[in-house]
């Protein structure tokens, strides 16, 4: 990702101290403008609280209680956010490192930076930003290397916000309901999605409920369809061919039908081969009962369990995966 075609865009703690060393030819790094200067900020710091305490005393002060005189002691001071609040808006034109200003949360709004571009080994500045102005201001656009010496920028692409979802009917994760009358959904909560003819349908589950979430956070649209064969997905051969293929919400992504599944997909080696999984947002599994055996200082061993002595009607099987649960019964009966 250093050759060219890529463009590398860090912040000062990437530049700074031996970090420059590790630092790929060609990146481009936002800096404070004397943020390296300790005494700078020093004089600054002290010119904030200076102004912050006097207007502080000019308003607040005399009617509040002054400081604590020492740091070990449990009582905290009453006034102490009336004077914080004073040093917030204390405003200082012409710091040492520029404009000193602060949003009501502390954090400055005027912070003057320098882009600086690393060109054989050294960085050279090319430009500069003040935070709350726009654009930035490119000094010299044409003198600027980057990552494989390329002197022109990377192309780049276009990622779509537009993304089509391909889930399955599956409760409580979806939940698959027909439309009303005037083709809305009974549900407030629900979303319109299409079966695999093609209808209208509403789509609603903790699913559905995730997607939303999501695309709220990470701003993106979408459009749900159901998957056309009601399966989860299997490599199989077409047709008793000796070519296979993917079916199911598997078959959908990988055939570019949809960019996404949010459904209640299992991670499994065939599956993780094809496509990329996210950590699991739930875990579940089976258990195995048996009859209790009211013998004092009874215990079944493994090796007993599988014995068809304690495989009996009385043992019961409980999954959430009916395919899990037709498994297990089928791997016990060749253990017999």
């Amino acid at each position: 990702m250093t050759r060219a075609g890529y463009a590398w865009i860090v912040t000062e703690q990437s530049i700074t101290g031996n970090a420059l060393q590790f630092a790929p030819e060609g990146l481009l790094a936002i800096k404070l403008h004397g943020g390296t200067n300790t005494s700078a900020h020093i004089s600054d710091a002290l010119k904030v609280v200076a102004k912050g305490y006097h207007s502080y005393l000019q308003t607040d002060g005399p009617t509040n209680s002054g400081p604590p005189q020492h740091c070990r002691t449990d009582v905290p001071w009453e006034s102490g956010h009336i004077f914080y609040k004073n040093m917030v808006e204390a405003i200082i034109p012409h710091g040492s490192i520029g404009r000193i200003e602060f949003d009501s949360s502390g954090d400055m709004i005027a912070a003057d930076y320098k882009i600086e571009n690393l060109q054989n080994g050294n960085l050279v500045q090319i430009g500069s930003w003040m935070a709350g102005s726009d654009p930035v201001d490119i000094h010299k656009p044409n003198s600027i290397v980057w990552p494989g010496g390329a002197r022109t920028p990377p192309v780049g692409f276009e990622i779509s916000n537009h993304f089509r979802v391909v889930s399955i009917k599956s409760h409580p994760f979806t939940y698959v309901d027909p439309t009303l009358d005037d083709g809305s959904c009974l549900e407030d909560d629900a979303l319109e999605c299409t079966d695999h003819e093609g209808n209208a349908k509403c789509c609603s589950g903790f699913c559905m409920d995730l997607l939303v979430k999501l695309s709220t956070k990470l701003n993106f649209t979408f459009e749900v369809h159901l998957v056309t064969d009601e399966n989860y997905g299997a490599y199989e051969r077409i047709n008793g061919s000796t070519t296979k293929r993917w079916t199911g919400l598997i078959g959908d992504l990988v055939d570019g039908k949809a960019d996404m599944i949010v459904a209640p997909l299992s991670i499994n080696q065939a599956g993780s081969n094809e496509i990329d999984f996210t950590k699991p947002y739930k875990y579940r599994g089976f258990s195995i009962l048996i009859k209790r055996v009211r013998k004092k200082g009874f215990y079944v061993t493994p090796n007993q369990f599988v014995h068809r002595k304690y495989i009996r009607k009385e043992a019961y099987f409980s999954s959430r995966i009916r395919t899990s649960h037709l498994s297990l019964i089928s791997h016990l009966q060749q253990i017999h």
